[in-house]
């Protein structure tokens, strides 16, 4: 569980995925992320619906493939990220 005022996006996938902050950009994506497999993005989907009391479609989740794609669905939902 993620409990915090704001975090930005970085830091939520560096709690979830158990990775540095520091090495996540935009581009960082399953294939480059080590941890980062289906059962992680359910941890995500389930940290930023409760972190921004949203809910995520499934077709949303499916494009969670990089963390700029995430970050562009937050957006579509008026996530400031």
């Amino acid at each position: 569980m993620i409990h915090a005022f704001a975090m930005r996006l970085e830091d939520v996938f560096s709690k979830v995925l158990r990775v540095p902050a520091a090495t996540l950009t935009d581009a960082s994506s399953p294939q480059t992320v080590p941890g980062w497999d289906s059962m992680a993005t359910m941890n995500l989907v389930a940290a930023l619906e409760e972190l921004h009391a949203i809910e995520l479609s499934t077709a949303e989740i499916r494009n969670f493939t990089s963390l700029g794609a995430v970050r562009a669905v937050l957006r579509d939902h008026g996530v400031a990220t």
